[in-house]
């Protein structure tokens, strides 16, 4: 029993080498976690090394001393059975433990580098898309100022549009905004001119028929203009000058415009007979004047007599005012005020089509006369300007002469001679009492109306 003793725990540890190979094959079909560390043999030897230390030194089986018997009786003593010695127990287990682990499947080692682990992403790595640029929008070309345009390259780029106007003994400035090309082959035409209506005031109302406003485009050719329609309320005027190619400026949305907004002033100030020049300054705000009915931009950019009927444009040459006036005084400075381009895109039509005089609707006189030659004089008083003079000479006339004369005048002055059927409406910019007389050959009529 003792050595059975002994050998119990190499049972146990073979039993345990068993368990480890058992759990070893488990862990290679599911492995869970990284794989064991060092060699296997190696570990298990070195456990079974210290179990056989642990155990009580058993170098041989103890030989029987044999006590010495009496001598009395001589008796034959049964010899004692020769017991074998026993081998070194560490190298036979040690021995034992190799050839069953050399017996194990070949497949023992562990792989170290690369268990078969759950993949991740970075083993297929979803390819990156590309970024994509995000289109920018590319603006349709248009003939004109753009953003890109430096403040010099903008200046004259819109310089040809801007004008000057003499009217009477005054001088102002202006800005062509449109053209009626009445020749397609070299792009010529009829040009359309806005400006302030104080601007014309004194020329209009100094002639009755025949306004003196000239308009010099490019600071070198003046043009005759007449008057298509004033508001006089709102304080604006179209002129209508021909011919020529006309550079045309364009309208911006004024209520883009904030504060702090950059902007430039253009113009002839002071009359100045030079190029348009410009100032520069920056939107001090938006408001509503209820006095005239419109929109003004307050600004600092400096302004003079001159300016009036000038454009204020934005850093792009896009026209956002018109400059009418500015406040100034002793302790005031840097407030200059333009009619915003939303009040002016509201009136352009109207002015176009003939401004305050579509408001001479009231009849204040009409006569009718033929188809025998006749002549007639006739006294009129008109309270309110423009009034407006219609006249028609019928089919068969041959002839209509209408003149006359404010009553403090000396001369009587043509008005219209026209010596075949038409029709047709004249603009007076003038109040006051008129002495007129008709001479016609056919049926014609001739009404006045007022506002």
């Amino acid at each position: 029993m003792g050595w059975l003793g002994n050998v119990a725990p190499i049972w146990a540890l073979v039993v345990m080498l068993m368990s480890l190979t058992a759990c070893r094959e488990a862990s290679t079909e599911a492995p869970i976690g990284p794989p064991p560390t060092p060699h296997v043999v190696e570990t298990v030897v070195a456990a079974i090394q210290a179990t056989t230390n642990a155990l009580p030194t058993a170098t041989s089986n103890p030989t029987a001393t044999v006590a010495p018997t009496p001598a009395i009786t001589p008796a034959t003593v049964a010899p004692t059975p020769a017991i074998t010695p026993t081998h070194d127990l560490h190298a036979t287990i040690t021995a034992a433990i190799q050839t069953a682990i050399a017996a194990l499947p070949t497949a023992m080692p562990i792989p170290t580098a690369t268990p078969t682990l759950t993949p991740t992403l970075s083993a297929t790595p979803t390819p990156t898309p590309e970024p994509t640029s995000t289109p920018v929008s590319t603006p349709t070309p248009t003939v004109g100022p753009t953003s890109t345009l430096t403040p010099t390259s903008m200046i004259g780029q819109v310089r040809p549009g801007i004008v000057r106007i003499e009217a009477g003994s005054g001088s102002g400035s202006g800005v062509i905004f449109d053209m009626r090309i009445t020749t397609q082959k070299t792009g010529s035409g009829v040009g359309f001119v806005l400006t302030n209506y104080h601007v014309i005031e004194e020329a209009i109302s100094f002639d009755l028929f025949d306004a003196n406003v000239s308009v010099i485009v490019n600071d070198r050719k003046a043009y005759k203009a007449s008057v298509v329609g004033v508001d006089m309320k709102r304080d604006l005027a179209v002129l209508e000058i021909c011919c020529s190619k006309f550079t045309v400026l364009r309208f911006s949305d004024a209520n883009m415009l904030t504060a702090g907004t950059e902007i430039v002033a253009m113009g002839y100030p002071l009359g100045l007979i030079s190029q348009a020049t410009s100032t520069r300054g920056i939107v001090s705000g938006m408001t509503y004047e209820y006095c005239c009915d419109r929109w003004v931009v307050q600004h600092d950019a400096p302004i003079n007599p001159g300016n009036s009927g000038g454009p204020m444009v934005s850093l792009s040459g896009e026209v956002v005012g018109i400059n009418t006036y500015k406040i100034a005084g002793l302790y005031v400075e840097g407030v200059g005020f333009a009619i915003a381009q939303k009040t002016i895109e509201e009136q352009l039509p109207r002015l176009k089509d003939g401004g305050d005089a579509l408001d001479a609707v009231n009849v204040l006189d009409h006569w009718t006369h033929g188809p025998d030659p006749s002549t007639q004089r006739v006294d009129f008083r008109v309270y309110k300007m423009p009034w407006l003079l219609e006249w028609t000479l019928e089919e068969g006339g041959s002839h209509l002469l209408i003149s006359g004369r404010e009553a403090f005048d000396r001369e009587s002055r043509t008005w219209l001679d026209v010596t075949k059927p038409s029709t047709g409406k004249m603009v007076v910019y003038q109040t006051g009492r008129y002495l007129v007389n008709f001479e016609g050959t056919g049926k014609y009529t001739v009404v006045v109306k007022t506002r």
